[in-house]
């Protein structure tokens, strides 16, 4: 009788064992899951937008279409619990290098002339960081945005340099408090010339100009700031210009000399290549393009950007499962209606709801089940 127990307890420990390890065993581990609460502290839905629009004379039709299509872009961002700041620089904003007026840098509330002081008579909102707390977002983005005043002939430089001027509005200690340590920070770039950002205080069009500042310059800048690394990066950049002939074209029959924007898509794609899911990405969308439809696709990417719920353990992917408040959300993949759910991403170790329908609305309960990939792991 002794021995059979024996002989029992051994057989036992050894089953015990071999859970434990998880080497050579056809023994499955407990399942595990995360709760979150989508008002909750551990999810970060947290974003600071930062549009730099060319105030050039020749955007001023862009410009209009931007700001008439705000809707499109902000429309989800409350209903959604989404806790951001919103600012406006502009591409001439570095000339605080040259001119020592921090005027230059300071983000926009109104028009200012070239010396880059407010123009008395014309709008001003006295509000340059907007959030959802904002009354009437759309109106004072409006003062914000509209950067050209034909009538008093009042434009920014045509020496664009949105790269330059994106570096001089995030350092400037005027608008301090804008980037949060905790947030995702989004670039939005609107502009209907190519980005020449370089060392001279004068206007230098040359790809070839050894002063120019390299595309890598930026995206250094930027992963140093957001403490971002080439493998998790905590921003997108999105740039809405001139990408194919087609549109520089159509664009130059007002104003002549409109350049490719090859500089803009080479910062995109190259901040993208730490976004594997292209839901996170940053979008290169055409000036002739669809306004509403690409703002709204920008914005979407951002929702899900900041939308991001980690999992305490590694699991096996295709054991997860996701619930919103008591409803089982499809895998975007396996989706028939096609319009979205959620994504598993490894780099991050996260569930990402992909679509504004599929975006847990405020107060939500999430719930992720999977079976981990290894004990304790």
């Amino acid at each position: 009788m002794k021995v059979a127990q024996i002989l029992y307890f051994s057989i036992l420990s050894l089953a015990l064992v071999s859970v434990g390890c998880g080497k050579d065993s056809s023994f499955s581990l407990l399942d595990d899951q995360d709760t979150f609460q989508q008002s909750d502290s551990t999810v970060n839905s947290k974003v600071d937008i930062l549009w730099v629009i060319d105030n050039s004379g020749s955007m001023e039709t862009s410009q209009n279409n931007v700001i008439s299509n705000l809707n499109s872009f902000i429309q989800d961002f409350s209903s959604k619990n989404l806790d951001f700041k919103m600012a406006v620089t502009t591409t001439d904003a570095y000339r605080v290098q040259y001119t020592g007026n921090s005027n230059c840098s300071k983000f926009r509330d109104g028009i200012r002339n070239s010396s880059c002081n407010t123009v008395n008579g014309r709008p001003y909102s006295g509000i340059p960081v907007m959030d959802s707390l904002t009354a009437n977002l759309q109106s004072v983005f409006l003062i914000n945005a509209s950067l050209t005043d034909s009538n008093a002939n009042i434009y920014g430089s045509g020496d664009e340099r949105a790269f330059q001027s994106m570096k001089a509005a995030l350092d400037e200690n005027l608008n301090s408090g804008f980037l949060r340590t905790d947030s995702f920070l989004s670039v939005i770039i609107v502009s209907d010339e190519e980005d020449f950002s370089q060392n001279g205080s004068s206007l230098n069009e040359n790809y070839n100009n050894p002063g120019l500042h390299t595309v890598q310059s930026y995206v250094n800048y930027l992963d140093n700031l957001t403490s971002s690394t080439p493998t998790n990066r905590r921003y997108n950049v999105n740039a809405m210009a001139i990408f194919d002939e087609t549109c520089r074209a159509s664009l130059n029959s007002t104003f002549t000399g409109r350049k490719i924007g090859l500089r803009y898509a080479s910062l995109v794609d190259s901040v993208n290549t730490a976004h594997p899911s292209s839901e996170t990405q940053g979008l290169k969308t055409s000036l002739c393009g669809n306004f509403a439809q690409d703002l709204n696709l920008i914005a979407s990417n951002i929702l899900t950007l900041a939308n991001r719920f980690s999992l305490n353990r590694l699991p096996i992917p295709e054991t997860i499962a996701v619930i919103v408040n008591g409803v089982s959300v499809p895998h975007k993949d396996s989706n028939p209606s096609n319009d979205g759910g959620w994504i598993y991403e490894a780099s991050t170790n996260s569930i990402l709801f992909i679509g504004n329908g599929y975006i847990p609305p405020s107060g939500a309960s999430i719930r992720v089940t999977y079976d981990p990939v290894g004990y304790g792991v």
